[in-house]
């Protein structure tokens, strides 16, 4: 979990303060924001000045070198799509997520803006028709099996998320706006919500045909991708099916038995 960082500023008589907490869990807030309610209602009871500004921020890890590494791949074929460098591709992918603060130096961006780099990019290689299916891989089995999902919360709405997703999520294809389906994955019924953690953006095809008739363990035998996805939304709302656990069991007593030759 994201840590929270806990800024409080004093001042007595003028003279400026600063303590800073980092809190692991983000149901501390709560006591120590009373904490601090307390601390400003003993010394107002004083004659002397005080004054109490708290700033309360999420705090998040440095990007990675799994992240870099991923996105030097897809600016470079970027660049070579265009015929122009890949400073000049970076620097316009950069401007168009950040607007306000494009400038800010590449070393110091953390894990949740380097993510949103990474899916600005490759929708941006579907809008230029760059295959890049075998990095988008790699990425979403990072992204889905991180302790917690970098981009989570981060769009406004469901159109927001289809605009940074323009392909099924199983297949890889490209889609038109108004092409597919957002699926739940957990069903709201089933205790799902209409989050962006338990949607996905599916063909027609392959919701209707395969997943809506089969069921999402098929589905996930047949499109390997989704599955760090989908079993990340079934442990979040505690519904992992238990057929899906069973067939874990025996894939890795498969696997050990293959290991002992």
């Amino acid at each position: 979990m994201a840590k929270v960082k806990f800024t409080a500023k004093q001042t007595r008589s003028g003279k400026l303060g600063r303590i800073i907490l980092d809190l692991q869990d983000k149901d501390e807030i709560k006591w120590v924001t009373e904490f601090f309610k307390k601390k400003l209602e003993y010394e107002e009871k004083k004659e002397t000045e005080f004054f109490l500004e708290v700033e309360m921020s999420i705090y998040y890890k440095k990007k990675t070198l799994d992240q870099w590494g991923l996105y030097q791949e897809l600016i470079k074929r970027l660049a070579m799509k265009q015929n122009c460098g890949k400073d000049n591709i970076h620097r316009g992918i950069k401007y168009n997520c950040y607007p306000d603060n494009g400038l800010k130096s590449s070393a110091d961006l953390n894990i949740r803006e380097m993510s949103k780099i990474l899916e600005y990019t490759i929708s941006e290689c579907y809008e230029q028709d760059v295959d890049v299916r075998d990095i988008q891989c790699l990425w979403t089995k990072w992204r889905y099996e991180q302790p917690e999902e970098p981009l989570a919360g981060s769009y406004r709405n469901m159109a927001d998320y289809k605009l940074a997703h323009p392909y099924c999520e199983a297949t890889l294809e490209p889609l038109l706006p108004d092409e597919g389906q957002m699926v739940h994955i957990v069903s709201v019924g089933a205790g799902g919500a209409d989050e962006d953690w338990n949607r996905m953006r599916l063909s027609t095809k392959v919701h209707l045909m395969i997943q809506h008739n089969k069921g999402w363990i098929p589905t996930i035998e047949l499109y390997p991708i989704i599955e760090p996805k989908v079993v990340a939304a079934w442990m979040r709302a505690g519904v992992v099916p238990a057929e899906y656990k069973k067939a874990k069991v025996v894939n890795q007593e498969e696997e050990n038995q293959m290991n002992l030759f």
